[in-house]
């Protein structure tokens, strides 16, 4: 505005121009690739509110009535674990699984990185069948915390699929329920924690809510949030 007073025919943007102006920025994820080392990643998932009226309004004036309330975002997010840089992030309604977003976030980071990718860690929320049989056809090693409870007996000769051969998560949970402590130190599990510090950083820096209000509008902004946060990583 000081400008405009100055010189009349330089106009000051108003916020409607800005925010068109900020929706048709390119946000796709592109972090420093260094070296040709094998990439490891960390996959996480968190919620993120699109008002910033907090729960009370809707589980209490609502009486619950999840219909009636604007809900909540999930970011699904990929980081690599030695550059603790965002090489995947996808951006979906609360109703969408953690588990539906695990390809999509596996092929993203071979392409945003075009490194080969040779491992991936994931809370128990991504174990099933398909994930783990994904994995192993393109070849990357699966580092998914199974349950206690999980099944490690393989089936009967006279199973109908026994020509198969044993499904990759059953060979996993066998492994891993035979010395859960020994298999996390060996597989590195606890490096999940750099997904969790990408999601302990944005909301410190930006806040537990989305600021837009259409949802293509939300995905571009949380999207462009994350874009400082690998800049951040090679400034410490």
């Amino acid at each position: 505005m000081a400008i405009e007073k100055k010189e009349p025919r330089l106009k000051a943007a108003d916020y409607s121009t800005i925010c068109r102006r900020f929706n048709r920025l390119e946000t796709k994820i592109r972090p420093r690739t260094t070296g040709n080392r094998d990439l490891w990643i960390a996959i996480d998932a968190s919620g993120i509110s699109v008002t910033n009226r907090g729960e009370w309004m809707r589980k209490i004036h609502r009486k619950g009535k999840i219909t009636e309330c604007k809900g909540f975002l999930k970011i699904h997010v990929a980081v690599d674990i030695e550059t603790k840089e965002v090489v995947a992030l996808e951006v979906t309604k609360e109703h969408v699984g953690d588990n539906t977003e695990f390809d999509t976030l596996l092929v993203d980071s071979i392409q945003n990185t075009g490194r080969r990718l040779a491992g991936v860690i994931a809370d128990g929320s991504h174990d099933t069948y398909n994930n783990f049989e994904k994995c192993e056809a393109l070849g990357i090693e699966p580092v998914i915390k199974i349950d206690n409870n999980a099944i490690t007996i393989p089936p009967p000769n006279t199973y109908h699929n026994r020509r198969r051969g044993t499904p990759p998560r059953l060979s996993h949970a066998q492994q891993q329920l035979a010395d859960k402590n020994k298999w996390k130190k060996e597989k590195r599990y606890g490096q999940r924690w750099h997904a969790e510090g990408f999601f302990s950083t944005l909301k410190r820096c930006y806040g537990t809510h989305a600021m837009a209000k259409k949802f293509a509008n939300m995905q571009q902004e949380l999207c462009f949030k994350a874009q400082p946060y690998n800049t951040m990583q090679h400034t410490i």
